[in-house]
């Protein structure tokens, strides 16, 4: 029992030890990897590398020291992520901070504010119990310290007290609050909240166009949301919100001195809400929304009216639905990382002919797809992909095709694009099948005129066009999510390899004659097998071409 009770005091010294301890601070010579933490001396913050996106970018955050709370409140590198988790941060000689990989890539956080290597001085970074990181350089005797770099002065979505909206006149610079442009990707999304430079006001830009304003500062409140810096919404335990105009331009920053939970912040959401939050010690919150401008019915004040083309009203709605679009149209793909849903609706409604759009990445929410008029909306509450149809459009709604055997092209590349399977429900894929006169009449009677070519399972005939495939196969929502672009790069790495074994390697040299993405076979690990169906051919070992009197391949 005495040891027992001697080895629980150890663990209770230890552990008091040990968080009384935590490292907040690194200094110059030292490396900060990732695994690594910052924690502040309040234990209220953290510092340290994260990884975010489907290219599994590598980032420098800050975040409340909870298990609950995954996004962080400040990113350093957010415009600049590293590829691997191979970086790390540093101070060099002359007092400057940056991140650096293995590759030579490097993010400096001060280059233009240096010291001399052979000055009598250090410089440490620390991260200070208000989250505030900053890099400070102290005289040997640490009598005389001199702030070079701090993280306030570079925020990202989130507003923490004692951080500071404000705008230089003279200069035009400004310090805001830019969206991320989605909940998992930390790029600058579309929205950003600032000071007005005309006007004692908050506004919000969507891509450079007024979204939405404040009203003006009172003294105590903004006009068109009190509730904003007001103790109705919330008990904020006496925040001082200030609003100062001085020589140097103006700035708005709120605070109470504490440093302790619970913490409030505001954070600028992708959706474009002002998102006000009270942080508890858990982790937990519970969020009020301002500046929400998504709806016309539901527009909070403030909101102002977006310029729309004249094909437009500015109420159109799109509704978020799950299914397919088929499209006889031109189809608009554009993969761009720095853009998220609310850059795909806004690009849709200024195009007169757009009636839908999506993720190009559901996972992630990143990138625009759109379909124009013309294109046609396919229900299936099963499907991963969530397209936001434009409300007037549902008449173009149609269920899946319940055609007979002897139903269209149409109907059948439905039928096709409509099978599912339900595992947790015990039922497999309902497959249609069609009778051998439908078939006959498909093939002209099983011409030689449609025949394919023939392979191990025998002959091959044609029946839809290339493009029907393309379009079979291209809208496939639970196929897309499958593909990121790290497993793209995979499969393009095995094929090269597959062939290089077959031309070089092999024992008997092998050339495929018809290689193509559906000869590409998946394992279910997402491994790439190259299929010949019949169509390779053999040469000899040191032969290094061969003729053929058969025209194979498409």
């Amino acid at each position: 029992m005495k040891t027992i009770l001697l080895f629980l005091i150890f663990l209770w010294y230890y552990s008091c030890f040990q968080s009384s301890h935590a490292v907040d601070s690194i200094t110059q010579g030292q490396e900060f990897v990732h695994g690594q933490e910052l924690v502040s001396a309040n234990q209220m913050f953290k510092l340290g590398f994260f990884i975010r996106g489907s290219f599994n970018n590598f980032f420098l955050g800050i975040w409340f020291n909870s298990l609950l709370v995954t996004n962080p409140v400040w990113v350093a590198n957010r415009e600049k992520p590293f590829p691997d988790s191979r970086g790390a941060l540093s101070i060099d000689a002359n007092g400057v901070m940056k991140i650096e990989d293995r590759a030579g890539n490097s993010f400096l956080f001060n280059s233009n504010k240096t010291i001399s290597a052979t000055a009598k001085s250090n410089v440490t970074a620390t991260l200070l119990n208000n989250g505030n990181f900053v890099l400070v350089e102290r005289t040997l005797d640490s009598a005389v310290e001199r702030l070079i770099w701090q993280s306030f002065d570079h925020p990202t979505n989130t507003l923490l007290p004692g951080m500071k909206l404000s705008i230089n006149l003279s200069t035009g610079e400004n310090q805001s609050l830019t969206s991320w442009v989605s909940d998992k990707v930390p790029y600058s999304g579309a929205f950003t909240l600032g000071l007005h430079p005309n006007t004692s006001q908050l506004f919000i830009q969507r891509r450079g166009e007024i979204y939405w304003m404040s009203g003006p500062w009172s003294g105590k409140k903004f006009g068109l949301v009190p509730g904003l810096t007001s103790t109705e919404v919330s008990d904020f335990r006496g925040y001082n919100f200030s609003y100062v105009l001085d020589k140097d331009g103006k700035h708005f920053s709120f605070s109470d001195g504490l440093d302790s939970f619970p913490v409030l912040i505001w954070v600028m959401k992708p959706t474009g809400q002002l998102e006000v939050r009270e942080m508890m010690k858990d982790g937990s919150t519970t969020p009020t929304h301002f500046a929400d401008c998504r709806t016309i019915e539901n527009a909070t004040s403030g909101c102002e009216k977006p310029k729309m083309p004249s094909c437009r009203t500015g109420n159109e709605q799109f509704e978020t639905r799950r299914g397919i679009m088929r499209t006889e149209g031109p189809l608009g793909d554009v993969v761009i990382l720095t853009e998220g849903l609310s850059d795909c609706d806004l690009k849709c409604r200024h195009n007169c002919s757009c009636i839908a759009y999506a993720s190009t990445d559901p996972n992630e929410q990143t990138g625009c797809q759109y379909w124009y008029n013309g294109s046609k909306f396919v229900e299936n509450t099963e499907s991963q992909l969530e397209i936001y149809l434009l409300a007037s459009n549902h008449g173009q709604v149609q269920a899946e095709a319940q055609g007979n055997a002897n139903a269209s092209e149409e109907n059948i590349l439905l039928e096709f694009g409509d099978i599912t399977s339900s595992e947790e429900h015990g039922k497999g894929p309902e497959f249609r099948l069609f009778s051998y006169d439908s078939i006959l009449s498909a093939t002209d009677n099983f011409s030689s005129m449609n025949r394919l070519g023939e392979g191990g399972f025998g002959p091959v005939y044609k029946d839809f066009n290339f493009m029907c495939q393309v379009f079979f196969l291209g809208p496939d929502p639970a196929g897309r999510e499958l593909l990121d672009w790290k497993r793209r790069i995979n499969i393009i790495e095995g094929v090269a390899q597959g062939l290089l074994y077959l031309h070089k390697y092999s024992r008997l040299r092998v050339i495929h004659r018809d290689l193509k993405a559906s000869n590409i076979l998946l394992d279910s690990e997402m491994n790439p097998k190259i299929s010949d169906f019949g169509m390779a051919r053999i040469f000899g070992r040191n032969d290094s071409e061969a003729n053929t009197n058969r025209i194979v391949g498409t």
